[in-house]
């Protein structure tokens, strides 16, 4: 008799946990207006056949339906989307003169590509470490402690999945990990661009600076929102400061062999000078000497 209510008992029980489930279902599906990416398990269903697929929906949380939609800020003129509070500012400071931003973006980028790939892997890893880097108050170690405790961080990140990939690409690029390097420009600026969320190479990094943090770097670069795109914040103006710095290198070498240059054909100026000089004062001389003998010829 006890075995019958205990059977009954959990048949009643399976049967409002599956009425519970069908409720909440039909719930989502009124609130968001169509099915839900991951329905919820009736009492019967064995829990690896649903597993999979919610790993397959936490995969794709930017699909319509999602409920966890990740929070976006867009920009009024254009309507893109930015996940990082940091790229949005940069974006929206120098989106009433996007025409000239992209030409000079490109232009730099062109210069910039060359730069890099030049080169050697000892150069690029110095380049890119943020050891001995800070920002305002923020040491550039502080930095890659937040980024690689974020990256591996168990659980689902709260961040779209290309910021999470960007993320851990970054992280492998700072500590200059072996696979990484040798690193052409092309593969560095498509994971500068993801981080940046496309705002890499937009405006001066020292003026942006001033405007996306105001002095507040380690309060705005750390919250873990931002923290990728700081990150690359960080990278991009090394990488330009030392890309400007050889410029200026170059630059001097120039003007060193000009001003070599320079004194190399005034020597030489002097030296056709000199010898014309010298021809005439020999004329002069033959002249003098002709004219004397031709004196001595008609005193005989």
């Amino acid at each position: 008799m006890s075995v019958a209510k205990v059977k009954t008992s959990n048949a009643l029980d399976g049967m409002k946990v599956e009425d519970r489930n069908d409720s909440l279902n039909t719930f989502i599906r009124q609130a968001i207006g169509k099915e839900p990416l991951l329905s919820l398990p009736r009492s019967g269903d064995n829990s690896f056949q649903w597993i999979h697929p919610l790993l397959q929906a936490l995969d794709h949380q930017d699909l319509p339906g999602w409920p966890l939609k990740i929070p976006m800020q867009r920009c009024d003129k254009c309507h893109r989307e930015f996940f990082s509070s940091v790229n949005y500012k940069r974006h929206i400071r120098v989106h009433h003169r996007l025409r000239k931003l992209d030409k000079d973006s490109s232009k730099n980028r062109d210069l910039l590509g060359p730069f890099w790939d030049k080169l050697s892997a000892e150069e690029a890893k110095e380049i890119v470490s943020l050891k001995n880097s800070t920002m305002e108050d923020v040491p550039g170690t502080t930095v890659i402690k937040s980024l690689a405790s974020l990256i591996r961080k168990p659980g689902f990140p709260v961040m779209p999945q290309f910021c999470l990939k960007a993320g851990s690409s970054l992280l492998d690029i700072v500590q200059a990990r072996p696979p990484r390097f040798p690193l052409s420009s092309q593969d560095l600026f498509g994971i500068l661009d993801d981080a940046s969320e496309k705002t890499f190479l937009s405006g001066p990094t020292l003026l942006m600076r001033r405007f996306i943090f105001d002095k507040e770097v380690g309060k705005i670069g750390l919250d873990p929102k931002n923290l990728v795109a700081f990150t690359c914040f960080m990278l991009e103006q090394k990488l330009v400061e030392a890309w400007l710095a050889d410029k200026d290198a170059e630059a001097l070498r120039f003007q060193k062999l000009l001003v070599e240059e320079e004194e190399a054909a005034q020597r030489r100026q002097a030296e056709i000078l000199e010898r014309k000089r010298q021809k005439r004062l020999r004329q002069k001389e033959q002249k003098a000497k002709e004219h004397k003998n031709g004196e001595v010829k008609l005193e005989k």
